[in-house]
């Protein structure tokens, strides 16, 4: 088998190169890979980007190009099947409940987590055969994979164990500060899987570079939000969805970060009072 070099490129924005004569097809994107055998003679390249996917109904790069493949080249998507499956939940959060996303059972959250995580070059070509040819459960019980992993849950079960500390809720409206802590890379759904009667959620956070502000939305609400945050984020130069937001501040404007936050959350604890 030949192996297959991807540069990291955007979400829902990036091409699978398969070299002449190579015997593989990949995908990889940050919260989902895909990997299939597919006979090539000839030079493909596949592109995803965001208009065509916009204008689909597909839920990730990953069901678009196992599409084409199979569609055009006669790919059996059968073998990978899981993977493609997998790669539409966690590309398009369809988690079906939020104990999915945040207990980490599942082998294919348990290599999204270690693909997250790891700065090693080497690391995706060695891992891209074993999704070709192996089930998920056996990828990470694999010894290179599965060394990475009790680190990033035991980091995992401390992000949680501190955002439940950390974490208020009124008029179903979370608040969480933690810009003491290096934790920017939390679970985003960590949140609605401690309160689940919770619509919205604004968090603050730290790292090297920024202090941010993360505006979001559960997707298992008992009511759905009628606040648009991406035009909320917007007034403090912001961006996102209706659903979620973000707002990035210099690391030296924490102050007017937390301001931002909080009248954020004042606003949506408004909306919610007025709904009820």
């Amino acid at each position: 088998m030949t192996a297959v070099s991807m540069a990291h490129v955007p979400l829902r924005c990036f091409r699978a190169f398969i070299p002449s004569g190579s015997d593989t097809i990949a995908s990889l994107s940050t919260r989902g890979c895909f990997i299939a055998p597919v006979p090539c003679s000839t030079k493909l390249i596949l592109t995803a980007t965001k208009t065509p996917l916009s204008t689909s109904s597909f839920k990730s790069c990953t069901s678009f190009i196992a599409m084409t493949a199979e569609q055009r080249f006669g790919f059996n998507v059968e073998p990978v099947a899981e993977l493609v499956r997998w790669t539409d939940i966690i590309d398009g959060a369809l988690y079906p409940d939020a104990k999915t996303a945040v207990e980490m059972k599942a082998p294919a959250m348990q290599l999204t987590m270690i693909i997250e995580s790891t700065q090693d070059p080497e690391f995706l070509p060695k891992l891209i055969p074993l999704l070709a040819n192996n089930s998920l459960e056996e990828v990470v019980r694999t010894p290179f994979v599965a060394t990475l992993l009790p680190p990033l849950l035991a980091r995992h079960q401390e992000s949680l164990a501190l955002l439940r500390e950390r974490t208020e809720c009124k008029d179903a409206t979370l608040f969480f500060d933690v810009t003491d802590r290096e934790l920017e890379g939390y679970n985003k759904f960590v949140p609605y899987y401690l309160h689940p009667e919770s619509i919205y959620s604004v968090g603050l956070s730290k790292s090297s570079f920024r202090v941010k502000v993360s505006v979001g939305s559960n997707p298992w609400a008992p009511s759905p939000p009628q606040v648009n945050l991406a035009k909320v984020c917007e007034r403090y130069g912001g961006g996102g969805h209706a659903r979620v937001g973000a707002i990035s501040f210099d690391v030296t404007q924490q102050a007017a970060a937390r301001k931002a936050a909080r009248e954020i959350v004042e606003e949506l604890r408004a909306s919610v009072r007025k709904s009820v």
